[in-house]
Parts: C-alpha cells; structure tokens; sequence
C-alpha cells in the first residue's frame, strides 16, 4: 500500500513538473523579457481603466497568454501597437485588438505627457 501511494505521488509529482509555467507566469517572464528600463523620471503609459479579458477570451483562450508593445502619444491615443509573442494565434490577435482599442493615461516625464512604449501582457490559465 505504501509503495503504491509513493508510485502515485511520484507520478504526480513528473507530471506536474513536466507541465511547465502556467499562462500567467509565460506572460509575465514575455513581459519582462520585452520591457526596457526608461531613464529616470519616466513613467510609461498605463491603460484607463486596467485591461480586463472578456467573459467569451475567457472561456475560448484557457491556458493563452498574449504580449503586446503599445505606443501611445503625449494625448493618450495609441499610434502603433505590435503582437510581441502568444502561444495561441486567436488569442495574440484578440489582445492586440483589446490594448489598439484602449485608452490611456500617456506617459510622463517629470509630470509631463510624453510618448512612450508600454509591454503589456495577459495570461488566462
């Protein structure tokens, strides 16, 4: 009996190693892998109000993450906006779509509006 429950748990165990990071931590580490350090007082543009995934991205992208490079000038408004890396196309084209279509609080430098790029990324496990 005990020889079974150690089977079963190392079992467990390989297959959860063997999974790897979830849709949220591969956001993250795409996140950080894209961002780039501004120089003081800089403070990039953020989304009003934060990004939020859709009741449908939901339910149609469990286990996607997206990344996504926005630029947004000193009025807030997007002027370009790249996929940087998904692990499912559907879901790359709808955050891409979400963070174009989104506004923003512009940058700052020393408390005035600049244009900045921003990384932002999603992960829906």
């Amino acid at each position: 009996m005990f020889q079974r429950l150690l089977l079963l748990a190392a079992a467990a165990i390989a297959t959860a190693c063997a999974i790897g990071p979830n849709a949220r931590e591969l956001a993250a580490q795409c996140n950080a892998r894209y961002q780039e350090t501004s120089p003081p007082g800089i403070a990039p543009a953020k989304p009003i109000p934060a990004l939020r995934p859709s009741v449908g991205a939901l339910r149609d992208y469990p286990g996607s993450y997206a990344c996504v490079a926005v630029f947004v000038n000193e009025h807030g408004q997007v002027t370009d906006a790249k996929l940087l890396e998904t692990n499912t196309p559907q879901m790359g084209d709808y955050f891409l779509k979400l963070t174009s279509q989104a506004k923003y609080m512009p940058g700052s430098l020393n408390g005035n509006p600049i244009a900045t790029r921003a990384v932002i990324s999603l992960g829906i496990d």
